[in-house]
C-alpha cells in the first residue's frame, strides 16, 4: 500500500513514471520513511547501489524530475520559495506518513463501528 501512496503523490505533483527520477524518488521516499535521520547524500548512495549507477546520476535525475514539476510542486505545497530535492523528499515522506496514519485510524474506527454493531 505504501508504494501506491508514493506513486500517487508523484503522479499528483506531475513527476511522470517515464522519468528516471521517478523510480529514484520512490525509493528515496521509502528510505526516508524507514529512517527519518538519513541524510540526502547517504540516500543517493543507497539508491545508486540499488540501481547500479552513481550517486551523481541519481542526484541529477531527481533534480531534473523535481524541476520539471516545480511550478506544480510549489502550488500543491503552497510555498513561494524554491523546494530543493531533499526538501521534496521530506515533504513527500511526511505526506505518505500522514495518509498512512489517517488510513490506519480509519481502519480502527471501522473495526470499532463493526464491533459495536455485533
Amino acid at each position: 500500500m505504501r508504494i501506491i501512496l508514493i506513486e500517487n503523490l508523484l503522479d499528483k505533483i506531475g513527476i511522470h513514471i517515464n522519468q528516471l527520477g521517478y523510480k529514484y524518488l520512490t525509493y528515496a521516499i521509502e528510505l526516508k520513511l524507514e529512517n527519518s535521520d538519513i541524510r540526502v547524500l547517504e540516500m543517493y548512495k543507497k539508491i545508486a547501489d540499488k540501481y547500479n549507477t552513481t550517486s551523481v546520476r541519481v542526484e541529477r535525475a531527481i533534480r531534473h524530475a523535481r524541476q520539471s514539476a516545480e511550478n506544480r510542486i510549489e502550488r500543491i505545497f503552497d510555498v513561494e520559495y524554491k523546494i530543493y530535492s531533499g526538501d521534496l523528499i521530506v515533504l513527500l515522506a511526511r505526506e505518505v506518513k500522514r495518509k498512512e496514519e489517517k488510513s490506519f485510524s480509519g481502519d480502527i474506527d471501522e473495526m470499532h463501528t463493526f464491533k459495536n454493531q455485533n
